[in-house]
């Protein structure tokens, strides 16, 4: 047998790679196409400053995770309006793995009429239109809604003081829909109010808060009462419409009047929680508990601390943020929502207005600056 015979041709091995060729750049590119964007829509129920350090924080940690290209210069210039925050973000945040929807900002503003309408938007919208990868629900309005509708839409919950109390989730654990996943952390307040008791030591404690179903769960007043239970703490309470009213200076004139009775009481300090006045309106409110020498500490953050309230908590907000970052990356990654861990324990670092302190004659020691992650003054 000749060397032709035992050997097939040569020639024909050309032949075959250019088949190849063909076939795979018909082939490959359904391989290597990039993942389509996942497009998110926001849920805002409510004008507070909160989700708007939460909504920040989360672009920046997507950006700091290459999730997207831009977010860090918005803080400075959006001044904490958090639908000119999503406008900016959905304009030129960048990247190639999620899309802010330029339509998708949608705001309940604490008022039920709009609750439901926006609801109802939504729920047309994931039925008719079908654009919506994700949803992000910020605040417990929100979260009850979101987590109600009848949707396999992904949805993230954050922003809400007691996810678990409000009845969004059941518990830490499981969030109970194979969709839904929230932000818990079920002790922040609790805390809270325990590690002000440590720094103060009051024994008779001013509360203001709306006593509605929903305020007393925004303002986690069971925490508040446990925390005082325990360290033996006498609470002595100021209710009125603290946060589902949109007159601003109805609130700023209840607050004052509450910071009377209670100084006429002679609390030695006073919790103020959650509520819906800007912070640049406090100072009015507040006097007062100047004139009468007592402490204002704010469950809301160092906005408040920044306008005359004497100390707040720092972190939750850009903790809370970045911990909601990385559930969305971990969806894009193909994760399950239920499948996600809930917990969030954010470091307690506290916010202190010197000036304020100085007023009254606090002197904070040493052990104290020690945790103070912001200064006012």
């Amino acid at each position: 047998m000749t060397n032709e015979h035992r050997n097939p041709p040569r020639r024909r091995l050309p032949c075959l790679a250019a088949l190849l060729a063909v076939l795979l750049s018909f082939c490959l590119p359904a391989f290597v196409q990039a993942a389509p964007p996942l497009r998110t829509v926001l849920v805002y129920e409510g004008p507070h400053i909160d989700y708007y350090d939460i909504l920040i924080n989360l672009s920046r940690e997507l950006k700091a995770l290459g999730i997207i290209s831009k977010s860090s210069h918005a803080y400075a210039t959006l001044n904490g309006n958090t639908e000119e925050l999503w406008r900016w973000l959905s304009a030129n945040a960048g990247g190639t793995r999620l899309t802010f929807l330029s339509d998708g900002f949608y705001s309940a503003e604490y008022t039920p009429d709009k609750r439901s309408a926006v609801t109802d938007a939504l729920r047309t919208r994931l039925a008719t239109r079908k654009d919506v990868d994700l949803i992000l629900a910020f605040g417990t309005w929100a979260g009850l809604e979101m987590t109600r509708l009848d949707t396999d839409v992904p949805v993230i919950v954050c922003g809400s003081t007691d996810p678990i109390g409000a009845g969004i989730v059941p518990s830490e654990k499981d969030s109970g829909k194979d969709n839904v996943v929230a932000v818990v952390e079920t002790d922040r307040f609790l805390r809270q109010m325990d590690l002000f008791h440590q720094i103060f030591g009051f024994r008779k404690l001013g509360v203001l808060y709306t006593d509605t179903p929903a305020g007393r769960s925004c303002s986690a007043l069971d925490q508040i009462e446990a925390s005082c239970a325990k360290n033996g703490v006498e609470l002595v309470r100021c209710t009125g419409n603290f946060l589902e009213n949109l007159d601003t200076a109805q609130i700023a004139e209840q607050m004052e009047t509450c910071h009377r009775k209670l100084a006429h009481q002679r609390v030695d300090a006073v919790y103020l929680t959650y509520n819906s006045l800007p912070a640049a309106q406090l100072p009015q409110a507040l006097k007062p508990l100047m004139v009468a020498g007592i402490p204002l500490i704010s469950q809301t953050g160092p906005r408040e601390v920044q306008m005359g309230a004497m100390a707040s908590i720092t972190s939750y907000c850009t903790q809370e943020g970045r911990f909601a970052a990385r559930l969305i990356v971990s969806l894009l990654n193909g994760a399950k929502p239920r499948n996600l861990p809930q917990r969030l324990h954010s470091p307690m670092l506290l916010a202190i207005n010197m000036h304020s302190a100085a007023r009254i004659g606090w002197n904070p020691s040493l052990e104290v600056l020690l945790i103070v992650d912001e200064f006012f003054q």
